[in-house]
């Protein structure tokens, strides 16, 4: 609440609260950007044909056979539509998903708040070796005291596990300095496949919109950890954090990369690698 004199008089504003408005932005942004890259397809799909867009992107549509009723018995082609539906679901690449929810009150435990560090550390370390795939933060209603200042320990879990999260070339574009992430130094990274360092090649790869001019009718300029930047095919938001995939094959001597924005999921389902996790908070486990 801040206080404000007006003729006199004293006013009240409520100030809306940052984490939520910011966490509102971020869901409006994949909002922006799945319905991007959803119109993108359809508009491919409309120009090539469904068939041809099928066959230049690897996937060979399946035709169900027919049973023979008069050779094996119900019960064996019964089995055999049971196991085609198997096969099927398996290579449509769809794949179960883990989620764990983590009350924030457990770092209240720690006597320090180097301590409170290293222990969600340790707590990001579990998730990435079970390749856990959502954590979330269930909210805690105190606040304790850090060198600084009053730290919500909501807060203060959710930036350290999205710091850790983050490959490390990107640390300094989606992190600013904060009280939250003073003792970083302290915790364990997690080196998961798409914290890539600068001399590795990968088709996919996380980055961040950076500012820099960009021509009509051209998509914005990310950063990916690269020393050359990556053009891709869709305006987005500076300081939003997007998964490129690159339309080059390996290292190249032009003077900049060229790329698709595309969602993490197809960047795990591609590679068969573990892409990180995401962090959200609830306030019970009903919301979980």
């Amino acid at each position: 609440m801040v206080k404000t004199v007006q003729g006199g008089l004293l006013a009240v504003k409520r100030r809306a609260c940052p984490k939520r408005k910011a966490q509102f932005r971020a869901n409006v942004i994949k909002t922006k950007i799945a319905a991007a890259v959803r119109a993108k397809v359809l508009k491919q799909v409309a120009k090539q044909g469904l068939p041809a867009y099928l066959q230049k992107h690897g996937v060979t549509p399946k035709t169900q056979d027919k049973p023979d009723i008069k050779g094996p018995s119900k019960t064996s082609i019964r089995s055999k539509s049971d196991k085609n539906h198997n096969n099927e679901q398996q290579s449509d690449g769809c794949r179960t998903t883990i989620s764990i929810a983590i009350p924030a009150s457990i770092i209240d435990n720690a006597q320090s708040f180097e301590l409170k560090t290293y222990l969600v550390s340790q707590i990001a370390r579990a998730a990435a070796i079970y390749c856990v795939d959502e954590i979330i933060i269930i909210e805690g209603r105190g606040k304790f005291n850090s060198s600084l200042a009053k730290t919500n320990p909501t807060e203060f879990f959710v930036r350290n596990l999205e710091y850790l999260e983050t490959p490390p070339y990107l640390h300094k574009a989606l992190f600013p300095v904060c009280p939250e992430l003073k003792y970083s130094g302290l915790m364990n990274p997690l080196d998961i496949p798409h914290h890539f360092k600068v001399d590795e090649w990968s088709q996919f790869r996380e980055g961040v919109v950076i500012s820099r001019p960009v021509k009509k009718g051209n998509g914005s300029w990310v950063n990916t950890g690269f020393k050359k930047d990556c053009q891709t095919d869709l305006q987005i938001e500076e300081g939003t954090r997007v998964t490129v995939k690159f339309q080059q094959t390996d290292f190249t001597t032009k003077k900049f990369y060229e790329g698709t924005i595309v969602a993490a999921e197809e960047a795990r389902r591609t590679t068969g690698k573990y892409w990180g996790y995401t962090v959200r908070t609830a306030d019970n486990l009903r919301q979980c």
